[in-house]
């Protein structure tokens, strides 16, 4: 993600696929109340420090293929995590599932935790992909899907996983909004030092609002009136670079900005009865109507989205793979919620 600090010099990029997240370093430090502590940071070192050290951020780790290809995951169940769709498969051209985890490349594929300090890791056994998931689609019902829950060959000695946000997603009230966080892993680097350890974990508290019309969770950014419009082409890895931004409803913390290339699969969660639940993940940007395709132009004034799919919109479909991989009594928040015959897609 990349996180502004309102006027501070700030930019946190977290990148999506390939690459590593880049941090520039501001130069005004940051005095606050945290956790009954006065602390002067630096906003992208707040964002780290919590992603090392909060409880709810445990869990999350990233999946590591041969360093080309990282994608955030959380645990649900010591051999079973839940990520974004699209990292996962692709189809060729005649409509065949084409792995990017799994396929002549299991050896090469491996997630990575950093749980209380100690590191584990496992290769990947398969992985589910929501059955209305297309990755050929732009449409609302394929973004919202765009979940996948991927089966590791080795088990993750944890007992206790965070429950699933079983509420409506409209019940996401702006007076909860700061109650929501977001946890991104990914490797880091800045104008110094670079570090290549895959145990990084970074927060953000994004204002999200629940977007019915696109069924999925969506945090609002503009484009800055002192924006000079230039073109934006596509860079060698086919991202488009995103334009200076302000968010639309500023976070306290200050934590918070556009998904950019490392965000996919980041949890969203939400604290709710003293406890963190899962509530989305993260799937991609809305460029529109800030960005026009035809231009490669952003334009001053104009917004673009953070996009997370709703895990609660789901949950007949997790419920129903955590009951195949005998995996429920991990989650007994979803025993109440009813059952669906969805056929997902399974690669082993």
């Amino acid at each position: 993600m990349r996180i502004r600090k309102y006027q501070f010099c700030l930019a946190f990029y977290m990148l999506l696929s390939p690459t590593f997240a880049f941090i520039i370093k501001g130069s005004i430090l940051l005095e606050y109340d945290y956790n009954g502590e006065m602390c002067r940071r630096n906003p992208w070192e707040e964002s780290v420090l919590r992603g090392s050290e909060e409880p709810y951020a445990q869990l999350t780790g990233r999946i590591v293929d041969n360093g080309k290809k990282p994608t955030t995951i959380t645990l649900i169940a010591p051999n079973l995590a839940i990520s974004c769709a699209h990292s996962a498969i692709t189809y060729s051209a005649d409509r065949r599932p084409i792995s990017n985890w799994v396929f002549n490349n299991k050896a090469k594929t491996k997630t990575a935790f950093m749980i209380d300090k100690k590191i584990y890791e496992s290769t990947i056994e398969s992985f589910h992909i929501h059955p209305l998931y297309n990755p050929l689609s732009s449409n609302g019902v394929s973004k919202a899907s765009d979940i996948s829950i991927i089966k590791l060959a080795e088990e993750i000695p944890v007992n206790n996983f965070l429950p699933f946000y079983t509420l409506s997603e409209p019940s996401i009230s702006p007076g909860i909004q700061d109650k929501v966080v977001c946890v991104s892993a990914n490797q880091i680097h800045n104008q110094t030092e670079k570090a290549d350890s895959p145990y990084y974990r970074h927060i953000t508290t994004p204002q999200i609002r629940y977007n019915a019309d696109t069924f999925n969770f969506r945090e609002e950014f503009f484009v800055p009136a002192y924006y000079k419009s230039f073109s934006v082409q596509r860079d060698s890895s086919g991202w488009i670079p995103l334009p200076p931004f302000k968010p639309n409803n500023p976070a306290p913390s200050g934590l918070q900005g556009p998904l950019t290339p490392g965000d996919s699969g980041s949890p969203l969660m939400i604290s709710y009865e003293d406890r963190y639940h899962l509530m989305g993940i993260a799937t991609h940007v809305q460029r529109q109507p800030a960005y026009n395709y035809k231009t490669n132009k952003y334009t001053a004034g104009q917004s673009f989205y953070n996009n997370w799919a709703p895990l609660s919109n789901n949950l007949n479909w997790i419920k129903g793979i955590l009951e195949q991989e005998n995996a429920l009594s991990y989650h007994p928040e979803l025993l109440t919620v009813g059952s669906k015959n969805l056929l997902s897609l399974s690669i082993s």
